[in-house]
Protein backbone atom coordinates (compact mmCIF):
# COMPACT_ATOMS: atom_id res chain seq x y z
CA UNK A 1 0.00 0.00 0.00
CA UNK A 2 0.99 3.45 -0.72
CA UNK A 3 1.69 5.23 2.42
CA UNK A 4 -0.40 8.54 3.48
CA UNK A 5 1.29 11.36 3.08
CA UNK A 6 2.16 13.11 6.85
CA UNK A 7 0.36 16.18 6.32
CA UNK A 8 -3.34 15.67 6.45
CA UNK A 9 -3.55 19.47 5.38
CA UNK A 10 -1.55 21.96 3.02
CA UNK A 11 -2.25 25.34 2.43
CA UNK A 12 0.45 27.36 0.00
CA UNK A 13 0.03 31.26 -0.24
CA UNK A 14 -3.69 31.06 -0.43
CA UNK A 15 -4.86 34.62 -0.75
CA UNK A 16 -8.82 34.98 -1.17
CA UNK A 17 -10.88 38.39 -1.00
CA UNK A 18 -14.56 38.79 0.17
CA UNK A 19 -16.27 41.65 -1.17
CA UNK A 20 -12.99 43.24 -2.54
CA UNK A 21 -11.21 42.93 0.76
CA UNK A 22 -8.81 40.69 1.12
CA UNK A 23 -9.32 37.97 3.89
CA UNK A 24 -6.60 35.74 3.54
CA UNK A 25 -3.17 37.68 2.67
CA UNK A 26 -0.72 34.71 2.01
CA UNK A 27 -1.59 32.08 4.35
CA UNK A 28 0.70 29.00 4.31
CA UNK A 29 0.41 26.42 6.94
CA UNK A 30 0.39 22.29 7.21
CA UNK A 31 -1.42 19.80 9.52
CA UNK A 32 -0.32 16.84 10.57
CA UNK A 33 -2.02 13.43 10.58
CA UNK A 34 -3.13 12.24 13.90
CA UNK A 35 -2.07 15.48 15.75
CA UNK A 36 -4.28 18.40 17.37
CA UNK A 37 -3.48 21.44 15.77
CA UNK A 38 -5.01 24.89 17.05
CA UNK A 39 -5.27 28.09 15.13
CA UNK A 40 -5.76 31.04 17.20
CA UNK A 41 -5.58 35.08 16.81
CA UNK A 42 -8.24 37.56 17.36
CA UNK A 43 -11.90 38.19 15.49
CA UNK A 44 -11.93 38.91 12.04
CA UNK A 45 -8.60 37.11 10.88
CA UNK A 46 -9.76 34.26 8.87
CA UNK A 47 -9.49 31.38 11.16
CA UNK A 48 -13.51 30.43 10.46
CA UNK A 49 -12.54 31.07 6.48
CA UNK A 50 -9.57 28.82 6.63
CA UNK A 51 -12.03 25.97 7.82
CA UNK A 52 -14.51 26.85 5.11
CA UNK A 53 -11.62 26.28 2.54
CA UNK A 54 -10.67 22.97 4.24
CA UNK A 55 -13.82 21.93 3.61
CA UNK A 56 -14.83 22.91 0.24
CA UNK A 57 -17.28 26.04 0.71
CA UNK A 58 -15.00 28.53 -0.65
CA UNK A 59 -12.28 28.62 -2.88
CA UNK A 60 -9.14 30.62 -3.09
CA UNK A 61 -9.02 33.23 -5.49
CA UNK A 62 -4.74 31.93 -5.78
CA UNK A 63 -3.26 29.08 -3.94
CA UNK A 64 -2.73 25.63 -3.20
CA UNK A 65 -4.83 23.56 -0.91
CA UNK A 66 -5.00 19.61 -0.77
CA UNK A 67 -6.83 17.75 1.88
CA UNK A 68 -6.16 13.97 2.46
CA UNK A 69 -4.29 14.36 -0.88
CA UNK A 70 -6.60 15.72 -3.11
CA UNK A 71 -6.85 19.56 -4.36
CA UNK A 72 -9.65 20.91 -2.77
CA UNK A 73 -10.32 23.68 -5.60
CA UNK A 74 -10.21 20.75 -8.27
CA UNK A 75 -13.03 18.73 -7.00
CA UNK A 76 -15.96 18.07 -8.66
CA UNK A 77 -19.00 17.97 -6.97
CA UNK A 78 -19.20 14.22 -6.31
CA UNK A 79 -15.62 13.87 -5.34
CA UNK A 80 -15.66 17.23 -2.83
CA UNK A 81 -18.79 15.24 -0.88
CA UNK A 82 -16.92 12.00 -0.85
CA UNK A 83 -14.34 14.17 0.76
CA UNK A 84 -16.77 15.55 2.73
CA UNK A 85 -18.34 12.69 4.30
CA UNK A 86 -14.45 11.65 5.68
CA UNK A 87 -14.50 15.44 7.43
CA UNK A 88 -16.81 15.97 10.48
CA UNK A 89 -17.64 19.79 11.58
CA UNK A 90 -18.62 20.59 15.14
CA UNK A 91 -20.21 24.46 14.70
CA UNK A 92 -19.93 26.84 17.34
CA UNK A 93 -24.01 27.00 17.57
CA UNK A 94 -23.87 22.94 17.59
CA UNK A 95 -26.00 23.13 14.56
CA UNK A 96 -28.79 21.04 16.65
CA UNK A 97 -32.02 19.78 14.29
CA UNK A 98 -34.54 20.93 16.51
CA UNK A 99 -36.98 18.92 16.22
CA UNK A 100 -34.84 15.56 16.49
CA UNK A 101 -33.98 14.73 20.07
CA UNK A 102 -30.42 13.57 20.53
CA UNK A 103 -30.68 10.54 19.47
CA UNK A 104 -32.05 11.25 16.11
CA UNK A 105 -29.85 14.34 15.48
CA UNK A 106 -26.47 11.59 15.69
CA UNK A 107 -28.45 9.20 13.58
CA UNK A 108 -29.22 11.86 10.96
CA UNK A 109 -26.28 11.36 8.96
CA UNK A 110 -26.51 7.78 8.99
CA UNK A 111 -29.62 7.40 7.73
CA UNK A 112 -28.53 10.31 4.99
CA UNK A 113 -25.27 8.35 4.03
CA UNK A 114 -25.40 4.81 4.60
CA UNK A 115 -27.79 2.12 4.18
CA UNK A 116 -27.12 0.22 7.42
CA UNK A 117 -29.66 -1.84 9.38
CA UNK A 118 -31.65 -0.34 12.21
CA UNK A 119 -29.65 -2.39 15.04
CA UNK A 120 -26.71 -1.27 13.69
CA UNK A 121 -27.20 1.97 13.64
CA UNK A 122 -28.36 2.63 17.10
CA UNK A 123 -25.16 0.41 18.40
CA UNK A 124 -23.32 3.38 16.73
CA UNK A 125 -25.11 6.22 17.85
CA UNK A 126 -25.06 4.38 21.48
CA UNK A 127 -21.31 3.82 21.70
CA UNK A 128 -20.89 7.56 19.98
CA UNK A 129 -23.09 8.90 22.97
CA UNK A 130 -21.44 6.85 25.34
CA UNK A 131 -17.63 8.55 24.59
CA UNK A 132 -19.54 11.81 25.24
CA UNK A 133 -21.23 10.72 28.13
CA UNK A 134 -24.69 11.35 27.04
CA UNK A 135 -26.27 8.08 26.74
CA UNK A 136 -29.13 8.57 28.92
CA UNK A 137 -29.49 11.93 27.11
CA UNK A 138 -30.91 10.05 24.16
CA UNK A 139 -34.22 11.22 23.79
CA UNK A 140 -33.90 14.63 24.73
CA UNK A 141 -34.95 17.75 22.72
CA UNK A 142 -32.20 20.65 22.07
CA UNK A 143 -34.47 22.89 23.98
CA UNK A 144 -33.94 20.40 27.26
CA UNK A 145 -29.80 20.51 26.77
CA UNK A 146 -27.62 23.05 28.59
CA UNK A 147 -24.57 24.55 26.47
CA UNK A 148 -22.24 22.09 27.04
CA UNK A 149 -24.82 19.32 26.30
CA UNK A 150 -25.88 20.86 23.13
CA UNK A 151 -21.87 20.85 22.31
CA UNK A 152 -21.35 17.53 23.29
CA UNK A 153 -24.23 16.29 21.07
CA UNK A 154 -22.72 18.06 18.24
CA UNK A 155 -19.88 16.47 19.01
CA UNK A 156 -21.10 13.15 19.12
CA UNK A 157 -22.77 13.69 15.92
CA UNK A 158 -19.63 15.17 14.28
CA UNK A 159 -17.48 11.64 14.82
CA UNK A 160 -20.29 9.27 13.98
CA UNK A 161 -19.62 8.45 10.61
CA UNK A 162 -15.72 7.74 11.81
CA UNK A 163 -13.91 10.92 9.64
CA UNK A 164 -10.31 10.86 9.33
CA UNK A 165 -10.20 14.88 10.73
CA UNK A 166 -12.39 16.91 12.69
CA UNK A 167 -12.96 20.88 12.68
CA UNK A 168 -13.62 22.83 15.63
CA UNK A 169 -15.29 25.96 15.53
CA UNK A 170 -14.90 27.90 18.73
CA UNK A 171 -15.68 25.25 20.73
CA UNK A 172 -15.41 26.81 24.19
CA UNK A 173 -17.38 30.06 23.25
CA UNK A 174 -20.40 30.69 25.83
CA UNK A 175 -19.48 27.47 27.97
CA UNK A 176 -19.18 27.43 31.68
CA UNK A 177 -15.86 25.93 33.16
CA UNK A 178 -17.08 22.88 34.04
CA UNK A 179 -18.07 22.53 30.45
CA UNK A 180 -15.32 23.65 28.86
CA UNK A 181 -12.75 21.39 30.82
CA UNK A 182 -15.43 18.31 29.22
CA UNK A 183 -14.70 19.51 25.75
CA UNK A 184 -10.97 19.88 26.27
CA UNK A 185 -10.79 16.30 27.71
CA UNK A 186 -13.01 15.35 25.01
CA UNK A 187 -10.88 16.56 21.67
CA UNK A 188 -7.73 15.62 23.28
CA UNK A 189 -9.39 11.71 24.04
CA UNK A 190 -11.32 11.70 20.95
CA UNK A 191 -8.25 12.27 18.71
CA UNK A 192 -6.54 9.64 20.42
CA UNK A 193 -8.78 7.19 20.78
CA UNK A 194 -10.21 7.15 17.00
CA UNK A 195 -7.09 7.92 15.58
CA UNK A 196 -8.22 10.91 13.87
CA UNK A 197 -6.92 14.77 13.19
CA UNK A 198 -8.31 17.91 14.86
CA UNK A 199 -8.02 21.18 13.68
CA UNK A 200 -9.45 23.61 16.56
CA UNK A 201 -10.17 27.23 15.55
CA UNK A 202 -10.40 29.34 18.86
CA UNK A 203 -9.36 32.54 20.37
CA UNK A 204 -9.91 30.89 24.03
CA UNK A 205 -5.51 30.62 24.58
CA UNK A 206 -5.86 28.91 27.56
CA UNK A 207 -7.73 26.23 25.97
CA UNK A 208 -5.79 25.82 23.08
CA UNK A 209 -2.42 25.58 24.76
CA UNK A 210 -3.53 22.42 26.82
CA UNK A 211 -4.74 20.34 23.80
CA UNK A 212 -2.88 21.60 21.01
CA UNK A 213 0.37 19.84 19.54
CA UNK A 214 1.08 22.10 17.24
CA UNK A 215 0.02 26.32 17.19
CA UNK A 216 -0.84 28.67 14.67
CA UNK A 217 -1.75 32.19 15.52
CA UNK A 218 -3.27 34.34 12.43
CA UNK A 219 -3.10 37.72 12.08
CA UNK A 220 -3.93 40.16 8.88
CA UNK A 221 -4.93 37.43 7.11
CA UNK A 222 -1.53 35.25 7.57
CA UNK A 223 0.65 33.31 10.00
CA UNK A 224 2.07 35.82 12.06
CA UNK A 225 3.67 32.80 14.15
CA UNK A 226 3.88 28.66 14.91
CA UNK A 227 5.49 26.40 16.69
CA UNK A 228 4.15 24.29 20.04
CA UNK A 229 2.47 25.81 22.60
CA UNK A 230 5.24 26.14 24.59
CA UNK A 231 7.03 27.95 21.44
CA UNK A 232 4.23 29.78 21.02
CA UNK A 233 4.15 31.17 24.68
CA UNK A 234 7.85 31.87 24.48
CA UNK A 235 7.61 33.89 20.66
CA UNK A 236 9.47 37.20 21.07
CA UNK A 237 6.83 38.93 18.95
CA UNK A 238 4.75 41.70 20.00
CA UNK A 239 1.55 41.04 18.98
CA UNK A 240 1.68 37.60 19.92
CA UNK A 241 2.18 38.82 23.59
CA UNK A 242 -0.18 41.00 23.36
CA UNK A 243 -2.79 38.33 22.22
CA UNK A 244 -1.87 35.58 24.61
CA UNK A 245 -2.07 38.46 27.77
CA UNK A 246 -5.30 40.20 26.44
CA UNK A 247 -3.61 43.16 26.82
CA UNK A 248 -5.84 46.23 25.20
CA UNK A 249 -2.72 48.18 24.42
CA UNK A 250 -0.20 47.06 21.99
CA UNK A 251 0.13 46.63 17.74
CA UNK A 252 -3.34 46.06 17.55
CA UNK A 253 -4.75 49.28 18.48
CA UNK A 254 -7.35 50.23 20.40
CA UNK A 255 -8.45 53.44 17.63
CA UNK A 256 -9.49 52.18 14.46
CA UNK A 257 -7.77 54.30 11.70
CA UNK A 258 -8.98 57.81 11.29
CA UNK A 259 -8.17 61.09 10.66
CA UNK A 260 -6.41 63.68 12.90
CA UNK A 261 -8.60 63.65 16.39
CA UNK A 262 -7.97 67.73 16.97
CA UNK A 263 -8.54 68.49 12.77
CA UNK A 264 -11.92 66.35 12.90
CA UNK A 265 -12.88 68.32 15.52
CA UNK A 266 -12.53 71.33 14.06
CA UNK A 267 -13.42 70.56 10.76
CA UNK A 268 -16.78 71.09 11.09
CA UNK A 269 -17.32 67.83 8.38
CA UNK A 270 -14.91 65.11 7.54
CA UNK A 271 -14.77 63.27 4.27
CA UNK A 272 -16.77 60.54 6.15
CA UNK A 273 -19.63 62.72 6.78
CA UNK A 274 -19.37 64.23 3.21
CA UNK A 275 -19.48 60.59 1.74
CA UNK A 276 -22.50 60.06 4.13
CA UNK A 277 -24.44 63.17 2.94
CA UNK A 278 -23.91 62.34 -0.96
CA UNK A 279 -24.42 58.70 -0.41
CA UNK A 280 -21.18 57.44 -0.41
CA UNK A 281 -19.52 53.94 1.30
CA UNK A 282 -18.85 54.85 5.19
Amino acid sequence: MKPEPENIVTLTDIYLQRAGKPVLNGLSLTVRRNSVTAVIGPSGVGKTTLLELVGGRLSPDKGYLLVDGLSVPDLARRELFALRKKLGMLFQSGALLNDLDVYENIAFPLREHTALPEPVLRQLVLMKLELVGLRGARRLKPAELSGGMTRRVALARAIVMDPVMVMYDEPFTGLDPISKAIIVKLIKQLNTILGMTSIVVTHDVHEAMQIADFVYMMGQGKVLACGTPDEIKNSGREDVSQFLQGQADGPVPFHYPADDYFADLLNGSSSNDDASKTGGAV
